[in-house]
């Protein structure tokens, strides 16, 4: 369906960071691993809440969004329990 609408699907790649448009407070793209910028409307994470928020997106970002008190709340929870991949 991603593919079907013009997106592209990139797998086995190490996102670094989640760019984001900082005065509109949304996601542009992401810069991977190997120092690659890809951008987009709308991007798509697979990495779970604490990746997603504890290390892609900027510290500042998630805490003004509240999230970081949220995931903390949860921390204890059996991470493993809740994470799923395809492969």
């Amino acid at each position: 369906m991603i593919e079907a609408a013009g997106g592209a699907i990139i797998y086995s790649a190490e996102v670094s960071e989640i760019l984001l448009d900082r005065p509109r407070r949304s996601a542009i793209g992401v810069c991977m691993a190997d120092g690659r910028e890809l951008r987009a409307r709308t991007i798509i994470s697979d990495a779970g809440a604490h990746n997603t928020f504890g290390r892609l997106l900027p510290a500042a970002f998630a805490i003004s969004a509240g999230v970081l008190e949220e995931l903390k709340k949860h921390s204890s929870l059996d991470r493993a329990r809740f994470a799923c991949t395809s492969e």
